[in-house]
């Protein structure tokens, strides 16, 4: 690990309102022009707004209220650091690193009119981890990133897949010195970010692909302006078939080897089957990851008539491909008399000669035997 990126620490004890949240976590952010410049963090209500984050669409989806919940019950133990920098231009106030969702917490213990006094002073004043470093802005926030990086894509403390993916996208275009618009793939370029951040290399290629193809899709006007929209819950149902190695389903998505952007079809019809432009993705014929599997397999049916008319039912009429899966797959093992014959000595293997024919297993057996042929002589009868 790159030693010269350790940034300097200093203990620090912080009032709970000098502490500002972080507006451009990525826990919050979705998209880079969503980002607030540092200069407003603390403009009227800009706190309330940032914690409204915390809370879409009234789901505690960061688990806020647990955490709220748990300090008033077992009090405030601060086992783990909050990482702190002071704000730009502002000596006493400081900007949360790492803590945001016990910042949030304690804030919304010391609003609340039911909370312990005694709690209540204990969460006045908080024990803080300062980042402390001279040079460039540059060079801090390298520094920054180096310590989050370790923290958080390593096994001490996970961020979600997506903030992991919004952070590497960041420091890979840092590194690059391109742009959203510019950005192409250099493996020597993703190396370099895989060290900064303790990770491996193919790490940084996959949450870079799914983060990317994330982005476009949020941006498309038809998701953008629409009641739903992307959210970092859906990175994996958006992994799923972009880091497959079933070819049928790459192809059919199609996303560019190096800009990781999909061509216009395939953003329409990441959202056709997955639904990013309905509020909570109702009614999606890809309600869950493991839905991409079956539409490979009915990608790679060999009848090209049958595979049209059962992509059809996915794409225009959103039945679940595994539901049309298992019809096809019903149509494909019609029993015949040898693939009989194989399941009769598949089965007749299980019980030797020498056993006892009224033990369990072996009435078991029987009753499998005596099914297959009942299910034989009608098919036989048509």
């Amino acid at each position: 690990m790159p030693e010269h990126l350790a940034p300097k620490l200093k203990p620090l004890s912080v009032k709970y309102d000098r502490l500002v949240l972080d507006a451009n976590n990525p826990r919050f952010i979705t998209r880079k022009e969503d980002q607030i410049a540092e200069q407003h963090f603390l403009e009227q209500d800009l706190a309330q707004i940032t914690v409204g984050k915390l809370f879409p669409e009234d789901k505690d989806y960061y688990k806020i209220e647990e955490l709220a919940n748990s300090i008033r019950q077992n009090g405030w133990l601060p086992v783990d650091y909050i990482f702190v920098r002071k704000l730009a231009e502002h000596d006493k106030y400081y900007v949360v690193l790492e803590g945001n969702r016990r910042v949030a917490a304690i804030r919304k213990l010391m609003k609340d009119p039911s909370s312990d006094t005694s709690l209540k002073v204990s969460l006045e004043t908080i024990e803080v981890m300062e980042v402390l470093d001279s040079g460039s802005a540059e060079e801090l926030q390298k520094k920054i990133t180096y310590l989050l990086g370790v923290r958080h894509h390593g096994s001490l403390k996970k961020w979600t897949p997506f903030a992991q993916a919004h952070n590497i996208f960041t420091r890979y275009l840092e590194a690059a010195h391109q742009t959203a618009d510019t950005f192409e793939w250099h493996e020597n370029i993703g190396q370099e970010v895989a060290d900064t951040l303790s990770i491996q290399l193919e790490e940084v290629q996959d949450r870079l692909r799914v983060y990317r193809v994330m982005s476009q899709v949020g941006k498309a006007p038809e998701v953008k302006d629409s009641p739903g929209g992307i959210e970092d819950r859906h990175y994996s149902i958006c992994a799923e078939p972009l880091l497959s190695p079933r070819k049928k389903l790459g192809k059919y998505i199609g996303q560019s080897p190096s800009t990781f952007l999909l061509s216009d079809e395939g953003v329409l019809r990441m959202n056709n089957l997955c639904h990013f432009n309905v509020r909570n993705r109702e009614h999606a014929p890809l309600h869950n990851p493991q839905e991409w599997r079956y539409l490979d397999k009915i990608l790679s049916d060999d009848n090209l008539e049958k595979r049209d008319a059962n992509l059809k039912l996915v794409e225009e009429e959103k039945q679940h491909p595994s539901d049309v899966w298992a019809a096809r797959a019903m149509e494909l093992f019609k029993l015949t008399w040898s693939k009989w014959l194989f399941q009769i000595t598949s089965i007749l293997r299980t019980v030797s000669l020498g056993d006892d024919f009224s033990t369990n297993k072996a009435k078991e057996t029987t009753a499998r035997l005596v099914k297959m042929i009942t299910e034989l002589d009608k098919r036989d009868l048509h």
